[in-house]
């Protein structure tokens, strides 16, 4: 071998060893993915909630993807909420680098990615809630229930 081929005998080696063994990461993009839910406390939803006439409510939500604490790095994640009468309408965006190649050794734990966004304070009265294609009957000002899009099971 010359002296000017050994440095590109060892780039094609570190090439081919990065293309086969991991170090390939890929940028994923959720839009209005996942489920959001109606929330009094800003927090995941968990029993029934009161939803009280001229109080704000928090709507979060949660994308489906299961993350690597690892492997799952840059997550950024953001919701809006506009309103057309008793139209709530919420769109979400997140995205995070997936570093996790063939061959590489993330952890298997699943780390919950959520955002939220608060809605102005509500008359008591009916609402819609609407996701991406799906739409939610809720009623401020009495005792109701889990509200989420799409249902959670």
């Amino acid at each position: 071998m010359t002296a000017q081929s050994v440095p590109q005998a060892l780039f094609v080696s570190l090439l081919a060893a990065t293309l086969l063994w991991g170090g390939c990461s890929e940028e994923v993009v959720l839009d209005n993915a996942g489920t959001a839910c109606l929330s009094t406390s800003g927090d995941w939803p968990e029993g029934g909630q009161d939803f009280v006439a001229d109080q704000p409510l928090t709507v979060v939500v949660r994308f489906d993807d299961c993350l690597s604490s690892s492997c799952d790095t840059n997550r950024q994640a953001n919701c809006e909420i506009s309103m057309t009468g008793d139209r709530i309408v919420v769109t979400s965006t997140a995205s995070y680098t997936d570093e996790g190649g063939a061959g590489s050794s993330c952890t298997t734990d699943c780390v919950v990615f959520e955002t939220s966004c608060e809605t102005p304070a509500l008359a008591e009265g009916d609402y819609t809630l609407v996701y991406g294609d799906e739409e939610l009957a809720f009623h401020v000002g009495s005792p109701t229930g889990n509200y989420c899009v799409p249902p959670r099971s």
